[in-house]
């Protein structure tokens, strides 16, 4: 009886020890961490220098480096045009990032009165003098603009590309030019020059001229044609 009990023992013993050696099986693991979406950016940076009643010469009267644009700053901001006057200002615009169709918009155009002098009434043949407001002044018929395509230089140059001549009330109203695509390590630059004739006269007193110039960006990639044109424009080979 004994002999079988000891047996019985060493069985036992044995047994504890074949489940503890099945834990030495075969595995794997693999993990992929911190999966990520970030999305990206389309940002338009403006720069610009800006003349008045002088020639270009590398001295802007208005000049503020690559930024958003916010309320302050304005391409024209004159408060005694008077006939003679002239100026000229080059707008650039930067992209960060990621391509884009980027366009410009002229738009909130207004041409006013503001009350009339004495010379305007008596002696410049205004016949809106006595009718004072919102779309009565003569600024913008006498307000000749010519907007091209520059290469930096602010000078108006044989091949450079006008998009845009004539005086601001045949010209302004609803304006817009396409830029095409730009990309982010690219440049581009917009000559504005203006001038009020000296042979104007008294019309154009107290009038005053404003308006809103909007540029405007939006993506490339899966967008071949731009939400403001109807007309499919095809996308360069190689165009991320």
């Amino acid at each position: 009886m004994r002999k079988v009990l000891a047996s019985l023992l060493v069985v036992g013993v044995l047994s504890v020890s074949l489940v503890g050696a099945t834990k030495a099986l075969f595995s794997d693991t693999e993990a992929s961490e911190d999966n990520r979406f970030v999305a990206g950016q389309i940002d338009l940076k403006v720069d610009y220098d800006g003349y008045y009643n002088k020639e270009v010469d590398g001295e802007p009267d208005i000049h503020w480096e690559m930024t958003d644009l916010n309320e302050d700053q304005k391409f024209f901001d004159f408060d005694d045009i008077k006939p003679g006057d002239y100026g000229e200002g080059t707008i650039s615009l930067h992209l960060t990032s990621n391509p884009a169709w980027v366009r410009a918009v002229i738009d909130d155009v207004h041409n006013d009165e503001n009350g009339c002098t004495e010379p305007e009434a008596s002696d410049s043949g205004d016949t809106t003098c006595d009718d004072p407001g919102y779309g009565q002044g003569e600024l913008a018929q006498n307000l000749h603009f010519r907007i091209w395509e520059d290469d930096g230089d602010n000078v108006l140059e044989e091949g450079e590309t006008v998009v845009l001549e004539g005086t601001a009330a045949d010209i302004l109203a609803g304006a817009s030019w396409d830029m095409g695509q730009v990309q982010p390590d690219q440049t581009i630059y917009y000559g504005v020059e203006w001038w009020v004739p000296a042979e104007v006269g008294n019309i154009i007193q107290t009038d005053s001229l404003t308006a809103d110039i909007t540029f405007e960006a939006e993506q490339v990639r899966h967008n071949p044609t731009p939400s403001w044109n109807t007309t499919p424009t095809p996308t360069p080979t190689g165009t991320p």
